[in-house]
């Protein structure tokens, strides 16, 4: 099959088409022009890794992501020296500059820990801490008190190596409006072909987002979790 033929009918789940660049490689992009996919020309033998990518879940349904993940080991799928796994949350409690700000103060400082705790993997390359650029405009006076449409602009105006997708905790999807991508985006965890551990993360860090928005103990909440999850891991 023809490389832009591999592409051609993800594409139309986007309504966008793949499009020829150097050295006979072909990009698709979705309507925002972010990169979904590339289709390369290699030599013989040469393996590439794929991305299992879920529909929206329920926040109860524990089903899917283990049927999923029986079925990639069934067809022989293993795990890439590179892997993550990635999980998207909804955004729209955090569309709020008070509720920004808070999520951002608390995940900031703990960034290495929480790196550590999930043993994130050292060869990803495409993580990091948010840049400082963006930790300021958030953390500035007056930002708490912004509407939402004027934090959002003022966040939206930082380059895009500022608010970039490749860092930790990826918050641009919060400040683009990009239809049916509307999340915030956890990127610290490693791969694995065990649903219980990507859920028992899911639910740590439902459980996070749930004291950051509402009691106000985030920082104690956080503890218990981290100890709850690792005696879940032993």
């Amino acid at each position: 099959m023809p490389l832009v033929e591999t592409l051609r009918a993800v594409g139309q789940l986007f309504g966008t088409e793949p499009i020829a660049s150097a050295g006979g490689v072909y990009r698709l992009s979705d309507t925002s022009g972010a990169s979904i996919a590339l289709a390369a020309p290699l030599p013989g033998e040469r393996e590439r890794a794929c991305e299992l990518v879920t529909a929206p879940l329920d926040a109860d349904d524990h089903d899917t992501l283990p049927m999923l993940l029986e079925s990639a080991r069934e067809l022989g799928f293993l795990l890439p020296l590179e892997g993550a796994t990635h999980i998207h949350f909804d955004a729209e409690p955090f569309c709020s500059a008070a509720a920004l700000q808070k999520l951002v103060q608390t995940l900031h400082p703990q960034r290495e820990r929480l790196r550590a705790h999930f043993h994130t993997n050292p060869h990803c390359r495409r993580l990091g801490a948010w840049a400082d650029a963006l930790l300021a405009a958030i953390n500035a006076d007056g930002f708490v008190a912004m509407e939402w449409p004027q934090a959002q602009a003022r966040i939206a105006k930082l380059s895009k190596k500022e608010l970039t997708k490749y860092c930790d905790f990826n918050i641009r999807n919060l400040i683009q409006t990009i239809p049916g991508k509307h999340t915030f985006e956890v990127r610290i965890l490693p791969s694995t072909l065990d649903a219980q551990h990507i859920q028992a993360a899911i639910d740590l860090f439902q459980a996070l987002f749930a004291a950051i928005l509402t009691d106000g103990r985030e920082a104690d909440v956080l503890e218990e979790l981290l100890a709850s999850h690792l005696r879940l891991a032993a």
